[in-house]
């Protein structure tokens, strides 16, 4: 399982992943409460489609573990500060047509051994 320390927005795919969570997740949940669980199907046509489908399949919806030993929120501060203090859809940032994968562990394990 990977872990928030491990996401990279950097790129567009990566920020459209995140614009996109509530109708992908509900591929795991929405069909138990009456609702349409392929409702992420209207995205089927976008370039970043299958990266979208791997996040929430990998990450996201197999992350509702009650005893999964977290990290304290003081942890995330640093990550959160630079994400909001750059400027909103900074195209040095959220670069069109660039694609990377998801995880990356290597900012990853380089956050928790500074931690």
């Amino acid at each position: 399982m990977s872990t928030f320390a491990e996401i990279d927005f950097e790129t567009a795919d990566h920020s459209g992943t995140v614009q996109v969570h509530a109708d992908f997740q509900k591929y795991y949940y929405s069909h138990l409460v009456g609702g349409n669980r392929d409702i992420r199907e209207k995205y089927n046509a976008i370039v970043y489609y299958d990266d979208c489908v791997d996040f929430y399949e990998h990450w996201d919806q197999n992350c509702f573990d009650p005893d999964y030993d977290v990290l304290p929120l003081e942890f995330f501060r640093p990550m959160v500060t630079e994400v909001f203090s750059r400027p909103a859809f900074d195209p040095d940032v959220i670069r069109l047509g660039v694609r990377k994968p998801l995880i990356n562990d290597t900012p990853a394990k380089q956050r928790i051994k500074a931690a």
